[in-house]
């Protein structure tokens, strides 16, 4: 079940909804925004295709690297894009 709250900003006396989940170990997490899957004349879910091949398992800043060369390449964004990858280390 995935509850959607409005943007961080648009509404302030709201309460969240909050959640938890696992990442296994060597696991990678992806955050982006919506700048990088939603391009004019696109699919959303070409690009949703196309950001899951793209996600390797390696260090946050080849995941990174991966994403943005796959996804935008040398195209101009028309849209601002953040994109935040974490790699749960294994435990030594």
């Amino acid at each position: 079940d995935l509850n959607v709250d409005p943007p961080l900003g648009v509404e302030t006396d709201i309460t969240r909804t909050a959640g938890t989940f696992d990442i296994p170990a060597g696991g990678v997490m992806l955050l982006y925004t919506d700048g990088l899957i939603e391009w004019r004349h696109a699919s959303l879910d070409a690009s949703l295709d196309a950001l899951l091949k793209a996600v390797v398992i390696d260090s946050p800043n080849s995941v990174c690297t991966a994403v943005m060369q796959r996804l935008v390449g040398n195209r101009v964004p028309r849209d601002d894009i953040a994109v935040l990858a974490i790699r749960h280390a294994a435990r030594r």
